[in-house]
């Protein structure tokens, strides 16, 4: 099985472990992992790129890495006016670790 048909913004792809680097920054977010028992490891992300590889592999499908066609996270004002709907905010542009720029919306409690 290959991965998704891309559409006019988007593409999909293997996890390999070029991905570490990201992988690892997402997942060991305690933030990212608040629902999960712990934040992963370097060591645990790379087994979870392994993990996928191998489901690629032995069940043609498993996570897929999203893009844009260029690489870049495409600006989605659709849903930050969700986000705005409900009360939440753009609070900053994250330009960290060896991801494209996350926007981080928020709101008071």
């Amino acid at each position: 099985m290959l991965p998704p048909q891309p559409t006019l913004r988007l593409r999909f792809r293997e996890m390999t472990e070029t991905d570490l680097d990201s992988m690892a920054a997402l997942l060991g977010d305690p933030e990212v992992m608040l629902l999960y028992p712990a934040p992963k490891s370097r060591d645990e992300a790379a087994g979870w790129i392994h993990w996928n590889q191998e489901n690629y592999a032995e069940h043609g499908y498993g996570l897929w890495i999203i893009e844009t066609r260029d690489g870049e996270h495409p600006e989605n004002r659709a849903s930050e006016r969700v986000a705005e709907k409900i009360g939440m905010h753009r609070i900053a542009d994250d330009r960290g670790d060896n991801i494209t720029v996350r926007t981080v919306l928020g709101m008071r409690l």
